[in-house]
This record gives C-alpha cells, sequence and structure tokens, in this order.
C-alpha cells in the first residue's frame, strides 16, 4: 500500500518528536508541569489522528506483502518501515535479533536452513563478551549502592541488566549464525554484522591462511587494479581464504559485489576447508546424464 511519500514521512516522525521536545522542556523549566500537561491533551488528539493513518498504512502494507507471497517476519518489517521513521526500525529489527539469538541458545537451535552442513566461528571472543557481562552486573551493585534517589537506583539497575543480556545475546548472534553451506550455497556471516553468499560452483579453491586486520566484521579491501577482496570475521583475524572463479558474482550486505578472494574467520577451519574441497572433487566427477 503506498501512501504519500512526504506527508508519511512527516507522520512517522511526528510522535517521536513531539514527545522528545515535550520532555525537554519539561525538563528545563520552559513549561511547568501543568502546562505540558495542558498542551499534551491539545495535541493529542493530532497525535492520535497520526497513529491511526500510520497504523492503516501498515495494515495495508501487511496485507499486500502477504498477498505476494512474503513471510510472516518480512510482511512485519515492512510494515514496519511504513509506520515507523527508518532508525527506530532498524534499531527494533537489531534489538529483535539479538534476543531470537538468546531464544535460539536457550533451545540449542542454529538459524540455519535444516540439512545444512554448518561450520562455527567467534568462539575466541567469548571470553571478551563473558567479562564484559560480568562488569556490568557489578556496576549494577556499585551504582545501587552510590546513587541515593531509589528511583534513579530502579532505572539504572533495569538498564545495566538489559545491558549485560544484551551482552550475552549480541555474542550468541555469532555462535548461533554459523556459516552454512545448503543447496549449492555458501554462506558466510559474522553474526548481525556482515553475511556473503557465494555460489559453491564459484569456489575454485579453499585453504588456510591466517590474517590479521585493521578492520572488523565486514570489509571490502579495494586494490588498484584488481577486484575487491572481502573480509569478514568478528575479531579482526581470518584463517580461511577462498578464491572465486573470475567474475564471481557475491551478495554481500543486500549488494552485489564481484570478489575473487574472501577471507573469513572460522573455528576450525580445516573442516571448512575439508569439505569445500570434497564438495569440489564431487562435483568435478558429476556427469550430466544423457538419454
Amino acid at each position: 500500500m503506498k501512501s504519500p511519500q512526504p506527508v508519511m514521512r512527516v507522520l512517522k516522525w511526528v510522535t517521536p518528536v513531539v514527545v522528545v521536545v515535550h520532555a525537554v522542556l519539561v525538563a528545563t523549566g520552559v513549561l511547568d508541569l501543568g502546562s505540558a500537561v495542558r498542551i499534551a491533551l491539545t495535541i493529542e488528539v493530532v497525535l492520535l489522528l497520526a497513529t491511526i493513518v500510520l497504523a492503516m498504512a501498515a495494515a495495508g502494507t501487511y496485507r499486500q506483502q502477504r498477498r505476494e507471497g512474503a513471510t510472516k517476519g518480512a510482511a512485519l518489517a515492512a510494515a514496519a518501515r511504513e509506520a515507523l521513521p527508518g532508525p527506530v526500525v532498524a534499531i527494533m529489527r537489531h534489538e529483535f535479533h539479538v534476543l531470537r539469538a538468546l531464544w535460539l541458545a536457550l533451545r540449542h537451535r542454529d538459524d540455519t536452513p535444516t540439512g545444512a552442513a554448518t561450520f562455527s566461528y567467534g568462539a575466541s571472543q567469548g571470553p571478551i563478551f563473558y567479562t564484559l557481562t560480568a562488569v556490568s552486573l557489578v556496576e549494577i551493585g556499585v551504582v545501587h549502592w552510590l546513587v541515593p534517589w531509589a528511583w534513579a537506583r530502579l532505572l539504572l539497575g533495569f538498564l545495566g541488566l538489559y545491558g549485560a543480556v544484551w551482552l550475552i545475546g549480541f555474542y550468541q548472534t555469532f555462535r548461533r549464525r554459523p556459516h552454512y553451506v545448503h543447496e549449492g550455497r555458501l554462506v558466510l556471516r559474522c553474526g548481525l554484522l556482515g553475511e556473503i553468499t557465494i555460489a559453491t560452483k564459484d569456489v575454485v579453491d579453499a585453504h588456510e591462511k591466517f590474517l590479521s586486520w585493521r578492520t572488523r566484521s565486514f570489509a571490502i579491501h579495494q586494490e588498484a587494479d584488481r577486484a575487491p577482496a572481502v573480509s569478514l570475521t568478528p575479531s579482526g583475524m581470518t584463517d580461511v581464504t577462498l578464491q572465486l572463479t573470475e567474475g564471481s558474482v557475491v551478495h554481500a550486505k543486500h549488494r552485489m559485489l564481484i570478489a575473487p578472494t574472501i577471507h573469513v574467520g572460522c573455528d576450525h577451519p580445516a573442516d571448512l576447508v575439508q569439505y569445500l574441497r570434497t564438495h569440489k572433487a564431487e562435483s568435478a566427477t558429476e556427469r550430466p546424464i544423457t538419454s
């Protein structure tokens, strides 16, 4: 369901902007609480109408997406983009995936297709995240001891606890979203920070090679007179290098790149290399069946 874009862009920002401005005016003393309440009641009708318009647009988008065959998750994401500012949608999606990773961890499941061959990464980051989580929990106790106001202790304690849970969830996005091979596709990941999809037939060679990068997660390395290489790692170090056929197109972060070299981090690089080499050898021995 398409809406007049300028109007929808304004409506998306009306409620959050009004709420923030209102809070700032009250906090800085420009408005007293009584005046703030009266103003809030006056503009409540406008905000309600804006919410109704956005909700109707979102509902229409959801129904249209479902009719076109989109999954419920994809349809809800499209509906959210229709009703909310882009940055808000991005934050919501990120938080959803972090909490989903925690849920998958509790169920001992991975975010991969059924029957896929999986290869883990990010194990070396575990001590860092668990240490930060422990520090966050200690900070809750320190804040409770130092801050004299009960409401502030409660608020800061909640934020500290959520921060500790978020750290574990973010680390689990590495563990629950492993690299995998399925139906002729090699999908390489770095949690929520990057993803590369490669046709397995395009992998010419795979070998172990330790490299250290100044960049982290997902990076494109452009060299003069050469196609770009891509590195994907949560730690700034890669263990496996893939060589692709000339002109191979890879899908990386919602764009297409011609990248003949891929560097990726892996907990057990020998397993990934052996699997890809075996797959390549098996594919080379296949012959088309003719009648």
